[in-house]
């Protein structure tokens, strides 16, 4: 039987992977993508908050990552979709019908990006309404184009794109965009429009975007646009195991050492309750749950 098996390629996975084996553990890795990385792979700016790592790109910090669990005799499985985690029984189900039992699980699921929930935003998903812009550039070229969003993804894109689409509209919901300093810097002088206590409440098109209803204090506008980009934070994937208690952002509770309430299953990462979401904290998250894994599994 595997030691641990755990749901997620992530920084917070592959480092729990990594750990495991200095510890003695056998370990298993699950990942939904067909490389793992997990949202490693959506970072395209160099990287400039991870040490050691300073102008590596989000795909080759993810290549070094599997490389390195894989060389450290972790078993990394791409392309597997899991159904459902029994946590009495600690099974891990598979879509295609197969299942697998080990002594612990990690979850280390991630998030996904937040869907703009308003009228028009998922009929026109992919007709307009994108949730990144790195990967889809020519949907943004010469066009108008609106960011949903103040926080780092938001003004980060905003910046990036200024200089590639005709006219860019930043609307945030609070008064002011609340970016890291770093970021807010690089939006300075690049020409995007910034819209403070307003949001978006409608998308309008047929077949594809036309414009977008923002409301704020001056009143409902109409704003025509080829382009919405949505960066409004992210959703934890805890679907998999329903019986574990969550936070009202809906993130996993666990203790410092990322137990959950349910024997044997530990969750790091993104799908916590982590104040600090970066990928230094997803990987050290990973590490103490390993460490903890063992102490479980009296390997401590």
């Amino acid at each position: 039987m595997i030691d641990l098996l755990i749901v997620g390629g992530g920084p917070a996975g592959l480092s729990a992977a990594l750990w495991a084996r200095t510890l003695g553990l056998s370990a298993t890795v699950l990942d939904a993508g067909e490389q793992p990385g997990g949202q490693l792979w959506r970072i395209h700016r160099p990287i400039d908050d991870y040490p050691g790592a300073a102008g590596a790109s989000g795909e080759s910090l993810a290549r070094g990552l599997d490389a390195q669990v894989r060389a450290a005799g972790v078993e990394v499985r791409s392309a597997v979709r899991v159904q459902s985690v029994e946590l009495s029984s600690l099974t891990v189900n598979l879509a295609d019908g197969g299942s697998l039992v080990a002594r612990a699980i990690l979850l280390a699921t991630g998030v996904r990006p937040r869907e703009l929930d308003v009228p028009g935003a998922r009929q026109l998903a992919g007709r307009g309404v994108y949730d990144t812009f790195f990967g889809a550039k020519d949907a943004f070229a010469g066009k108008r184009v609106i960011v949903v969003g103040g926080g780092d993804g938001a003004v980060e894109n905003a910046a990036a794109m200024a200089g590639l689409a005709a006219t860019v509209t930043l609307v945030v919901r609070s008064e002011a965009p609340h970016a890291r300093p770093g970021l807010l810097a690089r939006l300075a002088g690049t020409g995007v429009a910034v819209r403070g206590s307003s949001q978006v409440v409608a998308l309008e098109g047929a077949d594809r975007l036309e414009a977008a209803l923002v409301q704020s204090p001056r009143g409902r506008e109409r704003i025509e646009a080829d382009a919405v980009l949505v960066k409004i934070g992210n959703a934890p994937n805890v679907e998999l195991a329903p019986g574990l208690a969550c936070h009202a952002d809906g993130r996993l509770v666990v203790d410092a050492e990322g137990r959950t309430g349910a024997p044997g299953v530990f969750a790091a990462g993104e799908v916590t309750d982590g104040l600090f979401p970066r990928i230094v904290t997803a990987a050290a998250q990973g590490a103490v749950a390993a460490r903890a894994i063992a102490r479980f599994l009296g390997r401590w």
